[in-house]
């Protein structure tokens, strides 16, 4: 039937769903230590292990496709490591505002006189 062969012909190479799942996942993973990925990272673990295993009993997917998907995330995460880092410091360094402001505030120290150290959008463009 027709349909049997529309179905082995769309088995292609699709790594970039792995890759976004799996993105996520180790972004949740390398700041688990922060609040909301503290959370979310067994959570988005969970769900990209579902699926791996689902698609692949189902046939749907090939194993390259899950070891493709892993390496561009894993290749992607490593890469927005480096490069982070440097971004920050070169606008540091020239004196430009950041690019992502902060979703949570960084808490202020306890005691007397203890300043408001949360970035304000006026206090990056200083």
């Amino acid at each position: 039937p027709v349909w049997v062969t529309a179905m082995k012909l769309s088995k292609g190479f699709s790594d970039l769903p792995w890759a976004a799942a799996t993105f996520i996942f180790l972004f949740s993973l390398r700041h688990r230590d922060k609040y909301p990925f503290r959370y979310t990272w067994p959570i988005t673990g969970f769900f990209v292990a579902n699926i791996v295993i689902a698609t692949m009993f189902l046939r749907w997917h090939y194993l390259i496709d899950v070891v493709a998907g892993i390496a561009l995330a894993a290749g992607a995460c490593l890469g927005a490591g480096w490069l982070s880092p440097r971004e920050v410091a070169r606008r540091e360094r020239l004196g430009l505002q950041p690019v992502w402001m902060p979703l949570w505030p960084q808490r202020a120290p306890q005691g007397e006189g203890a300043a408001d150290t949360s970035p304000s959008l006026h206090s990056a463009q200083q």
